[in-house]
C-alpha cells in the first residue's frame, strides 16, 4: 500500500507549523525588529551621554526626544503587528480552501490537478470508493420513472 504524503512535513523531520505557530513565529520575528530599533535608539543616547562624559566633547542628550521617538516606534510596532496579524490570518485561511476545477470536479494540490479520488488518497493513504447518496438514489428512480 502506497504511503501516505504529506507535504506540510519538512524533510529535516520537523513537526508541521500550525497555523497560529506560523502567526506566533512571524510575529516574534516582527516583534524582535522593533525591540532592535528601540535598544539602538537608546543606545545612541547612552552612548553619546558616556561619550560626552569621558572625552569632554558634549553633544546634548535629549531624553524626552529618545522615549518620544520610543513611543513612535511602539505605535508604529503595534499598528504594523495587528496588520500582520489580520494578513496572515486571511493568508491562512485562503490556503486551507480545497480549489475544485467547475467542469471536471479535479483537485488542485499545489501546482497538479489530480482526481478527487487521486487526491483523497495520497492524503489519506486509503483507497477510495463509489457509490450512491439516498438523495441521489431517489433522484434517480424519479428520473427512471418518468
Amino acid at each position: 500500500m502506497k504511503e501516505p504524503a504529506h507535504p506540510e512535513v519538512s524533510l529535516r523531520g520537523d513537526p508541521p507549523l500550525g497555523n497560529e505557530d506560523i502567526r506566533r513565529r512571524a510575529l516574534l520575528w516582527h516583534s524582535l525588529g522593533f525591540a532592535t530599533l528601540v535598544l539602538l535608539l537608546w543606545a545612541d543616547e547612552l552612548f553619546t551621554f558616556l561619550y560626552g562624559y569621558f572625552q569632554g566633547d558634549w553633544r546634548r542628550v535629549d531624553l524626552f526626544e529618545a522615549a518620544i521617538r520610543t513611543g513612535v516606534i511602539i505605535l508604529l510596532w503595534i499598528i504594523s503587528s495587528y496588520k500582520l496579524y489580520q494578513t496572515l490570518s486571511r493568508l491562512t485561511y485562503l490556503e486551507s480552501l480545497v480549489h475544485f476545477c467547475a467542469w471536471c470536479n479535479c483537485v488542485r494540490d499545489k501546482e497538479k490537478w489530480q482526481t478527487l479520488e487521486e487526491h483523497y488518497q495520497e492524503r489519506t493513504g486509503e483507497r477510495a470508493s463509489h457509490g450512491i447518496c439516498p438523495t441521489c438514489a431517489k433522484k434517480f428512480e424519479l428520473a427512471e420513472k418518468s
